[in-house]
């Protein structure tokens, strides 16, 4: 049920749009049709594939879609941005290609054509596909974690969240404990701050000895930005004695 779903994390930006129409059914049987039972150029007609509504025509029950705190800071930061169509954008990247391809003719003393330039009047099409391939990361077996096309700059108003979900194969059965901290400014370290350092500790008593699961959950951090900023994590094991 959508309620149920209040209580769940979410995404800043993002939201789930369902649609809910009546099945289509065979005017005889009554039978619930699919795109099994009916011929590709039938759907429309039999009602199979019904096209959305625009969003904009309010036909859309939106009473759950509740803006947090960080979606309210998100949008007033989108206000301040400025506004710049993709296309323009586009053609000023293409513009500023072809300038570094030619002037790189000129110096190898090579003709244009043979350094492949992107071509000036591209139509919208061939400008989206230039800008993906341009995007694009090289066709290699080798595949960063991480895809930079999706990275936003940092906002130390907003912070980031972090998890220790468990500890996998630990090296004795017995109970373990995680500490973990930042440096800057270094609270982890003689003379910090303990009272800053995060202590992970709930324990999943259904997991195993050797592959222990911690139920605390994600935590908001708003650490200032540096480039050197690193996690601590210290993972301790509980001796318990008579």
């Amino acid at each position: 049920y959508a309620s149920s779903m209040q209580a769940l994390e979410k995404l800043p930006g993002t939201s789930i749009l369902v649609r809910i129409v009546h099945a289509a059914r065979d005017e005889i049987t009554r039978k619930a049709l699919s795109m099994v039972d009916v011929p590709e150029h039938e759907w429309d007609s039999k009602e199979i594939i019904v096209a959305p509504i625009p969003y904009r025509e309010g036909g859309y029950n939106t009473q759950f879609l509740n803006l947090s705190e960080q979606e309210l800071l998100l949008n007033k930061n989108r206000l301040t941005r400025k506004d710049i169509k993709t296309r323009m954008e586009g053609r000023e990247l293409v513009r500023v290609e072809i300038e570094k391809k030619t002037e790189e003719a000129t110096k190898r003393k090579k003709k244009l054509e043979d350094l492949n330039p992107p071509k000036e009047d591209m139509n919208d099409v061939e400008l989206e596909d230039w800008l993906n391939d341009k995007l694009d990361f090289p066709k290699t077996n080798k595949r960063p974690w991480i895809d930079l096309r999706y990275i936003s700059r940092y906002n130390e108003a907003i912070g980031f969240k972090i998890a220790i979900e468990g500890i996998l194969n630990a090296p004795r059965a017995g109970a373990y404990t995680c500490m973990y901290g930042f440096n800057p400014p270094g609270n982890m370290f003689k003379g910090g701050d303990r009272n800053k350092v995060e202590l992970v500790a709930s324990y999943d008593w259904n997991s195993t000895v050797k592959t222990i699961k911690f139920i605390d959950g994600f935590k908001v951090h708003k650490e200032r930005y540096d480039e050197s900023l690193t996690m601590v994590i210290d993972v301790r094991e509980i001796n318990f004695s008579k």
